[in-house]
């Protein structure tokens, strides 16, 4: 009799840590919450000029911040290197206006990563890009990084 108790409770406890697993990885599948790569070409000018890129449209399938991050090109060593600015956008290219405010570029500084908040979620955008914008002080190294809709 102890046998089959046992039995069942070990049977019972590893059902619920199928079901449990399995719901899970569909949560952390169902997210946008891998990450896309980005590129801005070399460039060289005679004078200080602004250069925007706008990525591919991903969906926003949550309230958490987009993820963006700068792999190379943006060494702070490099004389007048102002940084690289990231916002998430519309999948038009425009500001995320709504009931929730519009929340400021994100800065980055060196070849570093950050999480980019905006309140697309809850200004119900479905699809977003990441505007990417830096500033070119007479030459620009080739830029690259990764963003992401969603960081979790």
């Amino acid at each position: 009799m102890k046998i089959k108790k046992i039995s069942k409770k070990l049977a019972v406890m590893l059902s619920v840590v199928a079901i449990t697993t399995s719901l899970g990885s569909v949560t952390a599948c169902a997210n946008e919450s891998w990450d896309s790569l980005w590129s801005m070409d070399a460039w060289t000018s005679d004078s200080v000029l602004y250069e925007t890129v706008l990525t591919n449209v991903r969906k926003k399938t949550d309230s958490t911040s987009a993820y963006g991050s700068v792999i190379c090109g943006n060494d702070v060593e490099i004389p007048g290197n102002f940084g690289i600015f990231m916002t998430l956008v519309d999948e038009s290219g425009h500001a995320l206006t709504g009931r929730y405010r519009v929340l400021p570029d994100v800065r980055f500084i060196g070849n570093v990563e950050h999480y980019v908040p905006s309140n697309a979620y809850e200004n119900n955008y479905k699809n977003v890009r990441m505007e990417i914008t830096r500033e070119i002080n007479f030459y620009t190294r080739r830029s690259v990084g990764k963003w992401s809709s969603d960081s979790y």
